[in-house]
Order: structure tokens, then sequence, then C-alpha cells
């Protein structure tokens, strides 16, 4: 981990940031977006927001700014210097003395547990389910007691992003590249569990922005 300053990033207005901030014991994550910044003076971001309403946040309070581009990972230390409401809620918080940056291996897999399902495009009807057990910019690996194909095949991934305090889910395609076959105890004792390997697929610039929000989101948890 690298250390670099805040001017050194050359953010544009309107620059998505992820904004960690505690209350108490506890910390939330919400997507901010850069209004500007005064050098050594103070950095304005719009007030953080959940599902439309704008969260409360009060002078001194600290927060832990992140900014992912391209495989890189940055973030920096700062504490709310003013609330304004007006003419629409944003904050002043304090400049960064220094911005720690991460160089992120493309390969790298972020270990998951979440539910998903999976379809053809010829028949989006007939869904599967199954576990995405991790997950890199490239790929996942997927978890089903099912078959869901053979190497070489190609399907869509149903996966749930979350950003600015609203879920959504992308489709994205991918092409299955390994196959192996556990085994998983369940009522009935042991029953087969399938592993794929696979690759995503022609991905646009939506899908691809995302999951690299996903991926640097679960790579870089705060405490």
């Amino acid at each position: 981990m690298v250390m670099s300053s805040f001017a050194s990033l050359n953010l544009q207005v309107g620059e998505l940031l992820q904004a960690q901030v505690w209350a108490g014991q506890n910390s939330q994550k919400y997507s901010v977006r850069l209004i500007g910044y005064c050098e050594k003076r103070s950095v304005l971001v719009t007030a953080p927001e959940f599902n439309g309403h704008v969260i409360l946040a009060h002078e001194g309070q600290n927060i832990v700014m992140r900014y992912f581009s391209g495989k890189n990972a940055y973030a920096f230390t700062t504490s709310v210097l003013r609330v304004c409401n007006t003419p629409y809620p944003y904050l002043h918080v304090t400049y960064p003395v220094s911005i720690q940056e991460m160089k992120i291996r493309k390969a790298v897999r972020v270990k998951t547990n979440v539910s998903a399902f999976v379809y053809r495009e010829d028949t989006p009807e007939m869904k599967l389910a199954c576990t995405i057990s991790d997950i890199s910019f490239t790929g996942v690996q997927l978890g089903s007691t099912v078959s869901l194909g053979q190497v070489g095949d190609v399907f869509k991934l149903c996966i749930q992003v979350s950003s600015q305090g609203v879920t959504a889910n992308i489709f994205p395609s991918v092409v299955i590249k390994v196959i192996t076959e556990n085994k998983c105890q369940d009522g009935d004792g042991e029953s087969p569990l399938f592993m794929y390997g696979t690759e995503f697929h022609n991905l646009d610039q939506t899908e691809s922005f995302a999951l690299q929000v996903l991926v640097y989101q679960n790579i870089l948890k705060g405490p």
C-alpha cells in the first residue's frame, strides 16, 4: 500500500465516492458524489442518502472515503466540518493529509456466500438456483445441487448489487470453464454438489463497473 495526495487523484466533479460513516459502534457505507474541493481546506460532497432519504450527519463525525479507479483503490480518513442543507444537502469535510492507495490484482478473488440463479437466454423462464462462493474481476465460482450445464456453455447470471442506497440486479453472461463434483450433507444423507468455475463473457460497460464496485467493496471492508 502506497501513499499519495488527494490532488494527485485528479478527481472530476461528479465522481462517485464511497463514504463509510460511523455512528456509535456501528458503521454504514453510502455513495456520495464529489462537488469540488479547496486544496488544504475542505472537500465538498453530496450528503449520503439511503432509498432517497438524506442520512443525518453532524460536525466532527468521522468518515472514511474510498474511491475506485481501474485496478487501484484509494482511501482516506476525514471528518465533517460543516453540514449544509441549502440549496441542497451537502457536506464540507476535512481535506485529507494523505491517501492510501492499494494496487489490486485483476485475478484477486473475494469469498462470498450469495444466493443467485442462472438461466439461458433462449429459455429465461427456466431459472436454476445457485450460490456464488467467490467473485473476481474475471469471473465467479458457483455452487449448485443440480447440474447447470457443461464446459463451454454460456448462460446469464443474476447478481444483486447495492449502490447509492439502491439495490438492483445485473445479468452478466458467464461461460463455464471448469466443473468439479463434491458431496454435501442434507436430511437424506449425502447429495452431489457441483462447483463451476466461470468467466464473464462480453460484459458491457455498466456490468463491468458494477462488478468492479462489488469486488472493491468486499476487498476494502472497514472495521
